[in-house]
């Protein structure tokens, strides 16, 4: 095998083992989320409560959002 081949190879696992820990990122942060929103639905919250629910579930979506802009800018040609 070409040591170019080679290199390229390695590479892409290395790239495809970044990506898969940043899915795995996200994927925990949309479950703490559906957790919250499931809180919400199965509780009387007071008004308080709910902007502190909401308020977390605005910091995770920033966090994810960063995580996707981190996954596309991790994209190999």
């Amino acid at each position: 095998m070409d040591d170019d081949v080679l290199k390229f190879l390695i590479e892409q696992v290395q790239w495809a083992k970044e990506q898969e820990v940043i899915l795995a990122k996200i994927e925990g942060k949309l479950r703490v989320m559906r957790t919250l929103a499931q809180y919400r639905l199965q509780y009387v919250l007071t008004a308080q409560e709910i902007v502190n629910l909401q308020q977390q579930i605005d910091v995770l979506q920033l966090e994810i959002d960063e995580l996707e802009h981190q996954l596309n800018s991790n994209i190999v040609h």
